[in-house]
């Protein structure tokens, strides 16, 4: 990879037309002439000397400080990339507030719940133990939580991402439980399966009813790849799913997901993901397990997971190209591909502290790297759907405060001003090389 030259530093960069085409100018600096003193001559005897009359010392004009001509307004992201991918963010209750309205509306055409659709925030315990006496797989749901952020989105034409279906961490042991008393032992796996079932339609079931053509992707599985069970499933201790139903909770997942959606009226188009972290890792393991489980029942995965979810937690210290790399091979196993919670922390950012410009760069950088990368797989055929962020301002960032370091890794610093990563990800060409300042891609 070159660097610029000094040719091009000094020549200026065309900036990226989303993102105008004003370049700055400066006023030379005019350094006052100073008048040669004169040649010394003898004055004529007979003429008396006059009198001398003061020059003025007249003091050279400051030269003005030029005032820098303001960068281009970025255009709205999801203008930007109208033809490529949807752009998205995480919300919850308190971000679809006024304060941050315009820089939502504005920007975005997508929504992820940070916690409002997840199961623990979805499950009626009340309900679901009043019917579980007379039927062991009864269930009950409640989707109180997710209502102002659905009307939110209705309001101003956005769609939304369902997150999560099926995941561990955030699924109440007494779900998994006989009588859903947590005091209890777990059911068996049948009755699991039968309340996992029951589970998955009442939610296509009510979106299909009540927001018809609201949801467009689900993460159907989130995170199941992680530990040293059969085909490297999540087995820990406090995975209920695994506890009942093994491994095989993946499969059931997405085959009553995809029995729901073709029941459905109005969702049958909806895309199921399979959504992890740490996915630059993990690739070959995902696609060697996840078709693995289903050729054990005689199916074909890709007739019921249509794409992969890429979580997309990065740091300035990661290789990118890495990222990229693992992208491509989901693409090329003939999956879609979706980036579900992505943000790009600035490494090793005490909190507390203020990031330098340099790292503000870096981070911008970084940033245009990976949307470079992203359209260049779309262009060579890759299919990819959705770009979400998981949040937009670093005042509401869950990485604020990572075991005392503040990633500061989203578009919009703590005062809703634009960052230059704003820039990065827009893809403007004032963003200096990729390959400059010794930054490893």
């Amino acid at each position: 990879m070159k660097k610029w030259g000094i040719t091009i530093l000094l020549a200026g960069m065309m900036l990226f037309a989303a993102c105008g085409s004003k370049q700055s100018t400066e006023t030379p600096t005019v350094t006052p002439t100073e008048t040669a003193a004169p040649t010394a001559t003898t004055a004529p005897t007979a003429t008396p000397e006059p009198t001398a009359t003061p020059t003025p010392t007249v003091k050279p004009t400051p030269t003005e400080k030029p005032t820098p001509t303001p960068l281009p307004t970025v255009a709205p992201l999801k203008d930007i990339y109208a033809e490529n991918f949807k752009i998205g963010a995480c919300l919850n209750t308190v971000t679809i507030g006024k304060k941050y309205k315009d820089i939502v509306t504005t920007n975005f055409n997508s929504v992820t719940c940070e916690n409002e659709m997840k199961t623990d925030a979805v499950l009626d315990q009340a309900k679901s133990k009043a019917g579980v006496k007379d039927d062991p797989a009864f269930v009950a749901t409640n989707f109180g939580r997710s209502q102002s952020i659905i009307k939110y989105c209705k309001d101003n034409n956005m769609q939304m991402r369902y997150h999560t279906l099926v995941w561990h961490a955030q699924t109440p042991d007494w779900f998994f439980r006989v009588d859903y008393n947590s005091s209890k032992d777990y059911v068996d796996m049948e009755t699991m399966k039968m309340r996992m079932r029951n589970f998955i339609f009442q939610v296509i079931e009510y979106y299909d009813t009540n927001h018809p053509g609201l949801i467009y992707a689900i993460d159907v599985v989130n995170e199941a790849f992680n530990g040293n069970g059969k085909y490297n499933t999540t087995d820990y201790a406090d995975n209920g799913w695994y506890q009942t139903m093994g491994h095989e909770y993946i499969y059931y997942a997405f085959l009553y997901t995809r029995e729901a959606v073709e029941a459905s009226e109005t969702m049958k188009d909806v895309t199921l993901v399979y959504n992890d972290y740490g996915m630059t890792g993990k690739v070959d393991r995902v696609l060697t397990n996840l078709p693995a489980m289903f050729a054990d029942h005689g199916k074909d995965v890709h007739d019921y997971v249509d794409a992969i979810g890429m979580q997309s937690h990065l740091s300035t210290n990661d290789y990118m190209q890495n990222f990229l790399n693992a992208a491509q091979k989901f693409v090329d196993a003939g999956f879609e591909l979706q980036l579900t919670e992505l943000d790009l922390g600035i490494s090793d950012n005490k909190v507390g502290e203020e990031p330098t410009k340099e790292l503000l760069l870096r981070q911008a950088k970084k940033y245009r790297y990976i949307m470079d990368g992203l359209l260049d797989i779309q262009a060579k055929g890759g299919k990819i759907t959705s770009v979400t962020l998981w949040g937009f301002t670093d005042a509401h960032s869950w990485r604020a405060n990572d075991n005392g370091f503040d990633g500061r890794c989203l578009l919009f610093d703590k005062n809703l001003e634009a960052k230059i990563a704003l820039r990065g990800f827009a893809r403007c060409d004032d963003i200096a090389s990729l390959y400059d300042m010794g930054i490893k891609y």
